[in-house]
């Protein structure tokens, strides 16, 4: 596996995904007995090795789009493909996958509230080419979001 990381990477990696705007130096000061100069080498090994990017995330909640459903979407035969780009050009949609299974497509849509919901899935939804059926739920609590995910560690 060329994606193998050590327990320097993992904790420069938690430190960073805590709050990325720690410096190198901070970083080599919270991990005992590493140097600024490691850090620094190390992140820009993980970025070359595409196991690190720098990214700046919009916060759903703090933009007023706390109401937060997963839809399942079953699409007609031969349009799969034209109803997740359909779907993914929208701005309330912040996710969708094209599935190996039941259903065809998963999105996730984040709207102020639930009457905004109501009308994406009866005006937008609904009425999309191509969309034979959806089942949603709204969003009761995130325990753990991509953004708190850890790479598991290598089997010894």
């Amino acid at each position: 596996m060329s994606a193998i990381m050590d327990d320097i990477d993992r904790a420069i990696i938690g430190l960073l995904m805590k709050d990325g705007r720690l410096s190198s130096s901070e970083i080599a000061r919270r991990i005992d007995q590493v140097s600024r100069r490691t850090v620094r080498s190390r992140i820009r090994q993980l970025r070359t090795r595409g196991i690190m990017r720098d990214q700046a995330f919009l916060d759903p909640d703090a933009l007023g789009y706390d109401v937060r459903a997963d839809v399942s979407v079953e699409t007609e035969h031969g349009k799969l493909t034209e109803v997740a780009e359909a779907l993914a050009s929208l701005d309330i949609v912040s996710y969708v996958a094209i599935m190996a299974g039941d259903p065809d497509l998963r999105i996730q849509v984040r709207v102020s509230d639930i009457s905004a919901l109501n009308d994406f899935i009866l005006d937008t939804l609904q009425e999309m080419p191509g969309v034979r059926s959806s089942r949603g739920a709204v969003v009761a609590k995130v325990v753990k979001n991509i953004y708190d995910w850890e790479a598991p560690r290598e089997r010894e």
